[in-house]
């Protein structure tokens, strides 16, 4: 049994001796990065930070908020956040596994192929790593800086009187007065401010992250700063702007909710609404669902990757509805543009989405333009294209996307 623990010790102090040989080794490769920037001082600079946004947004609370909390703020229990990232590196080698997507025999002609983002980094891990971080607010500063910016940002921009059996009666609570393109600058400004602060906070190695590459950071700090309280502050902040247009849109998509496949023009192959013979046909609903839960994700990212995934799911719904009829020739199960605006427009009209038009707006307010205009923009413009033909439809306009369809 001595012999045992005795072994043990020897293995457990071997290792400890090559540990600190890679610290050692870590330290000498990278002391330029990690002594790039002072961050000893890391929270008096916050602080000159935050007085700068301060200086712009002299009407708002939360500034004054968050330097009164910098300044009684224990530094002691950031030590450990603060130190580990030192070591992001060392996860690197612990591979994220992404499931691999089913195959659908279905495809889209000549749209972009994307994958749903499960983050929006190259570096999973250091992703990881840091939302780890964000979950601290008692121990980590930054974090505790989000959970602050939210609480008073959401007191100040929300009608004290939202919760009043009055304001219960009305279809939708008054959140702001404040211009909706004030609420996104002013969420943009805090959102630098973290990344400032980060650097600040962290040093030179997330420092040299941000300078190569800002675009992800900015994504995995919009996602930590985004809540449920924050998207609805801006989705009614927009649906007050637009009052008038939401309720013709409503008005429009419960006209027309009856619609099928044939009426808006799709071709026969993709329509599959009709029954098939078999009791089990959902048609396109899965597409339906996942498009429906943009109501419920609160992050312009994930309703981002909703979009994407709802384009997805087209494809896996026609497959099941022919994965059985040997009469299909599966090499014509090709979705040209015209045929995915056509079904995307039947299933934004099945989906009844309220606000759609905010929930999009979100997107474009707040992705970076490389997202904006890229491959996964393709997919947005298409649902914004179809939020412009039910503004516009009417019995003329579905005669007309009949016939062209017939003709063709």
């Amino acid at each position: 049994m001595g012999n045992k623990q005795n072994r043990r010790e020897k293995v457990k102090k071997e290792y400890l001796k090559i540990i600190e040989g890679k610290k050692k080794d870590y330290y000498r490769k990278n002391s330029d990065v990690i002594n790039s920037c002072d961050f000893r001082n890391w929270k008096d600079f916050i602080i000159q930070e935050i007085e700068l946004v301060q200086i712009k947004y002299q009407n708002s609370e939360w500034p004054a908020r968050l330097i009164a909390s910098a300044k009684s703020w224990n530094t002691m229990k950031d030590h450990k956040w603060r130190s580990n990232v030192l070591w992001f590196d060392y996860l690197q080698s612990h591979k994220s596994i992404i499931p691999e997507q089913k195959t659908t025999i279905t495809t889209i002609r000549h749209a972009p192929a994307v994958n749903i983002s499960t983050n929006s980094f190259e570096s999973q891990n250091l992703l990881d790593f840091l939302h780890g971080h964000f979950s601290q607010p008692k121990e980590h500063f930054i974090a505790y800086m989000i959970v602050k910016f939210n609480c008073h940002f959401i007191k100040e921009h929300t009608n004290p009187n939202c919760n009043s059996p009055e304001s219960k009666k009305k279809e939708v609570a008054e959140f702001t007065c404040t211009p909706l393109i004030k609420l996104v600058e002013e969420i943009k400004a805090f959102v630098m401010l973290v990344l400032q602060s980060m650097i600040h906070y962290y040093g030179g190695v997330v420092s040299k992250i941000i300078e190569e590459k800002p675009g992800e950071m900015y994504d995995l700090i919009l996602e930590e700063v985004f809540t449920d309280a924050l998207q609805d502050c801006l989705l009614q902040a927009f649906y007050s702007e637009n009052i008038e247009y939401e309720k013709s849109y409503r008005e429009k998509i419960s006209q027309y909710a009856s619609l099928t496949c044939a009426e808006l023009g799709i071709e026969p192959t993709f329509q599959i609404d009709l029954p098939n013979g078999k009791p089990l046909n959902m048609g396109y609903a899965k597409a339906i669902t996942k498009l429906r839960e943009l109501e419920s994700n609160y992050s312009p990212l994930k309703k981002l990757d909703i979009i994407i995934a709802t384009t997805r799911l087209i494809c896996e719904c026609v497959d099941d509805y022919w994965k059985h009829d040997q009469s299909i020739n599966k090499e014509n199960l090709v979705i040209d543009a015209d045929q995915i605006l056509s079904i995307f427009l039947y299933i934004v009209i099945k989906a009844k989405v309220m606000n759609l038009k905010g929930h999009v707006n979100l997107i474009y307010d707040f992705g970076r333009k490389i997202v904006q205009n890229g491959q996964m923009g393709y997919y947005v413009t298409t649902i914004e294209a179809c939020i412009l033909q039910i503004e516009s439809m009417d019995s003329e306009f579905l005669t007309k996307l009949k016939d062209y369809s017939e003709r063709t």
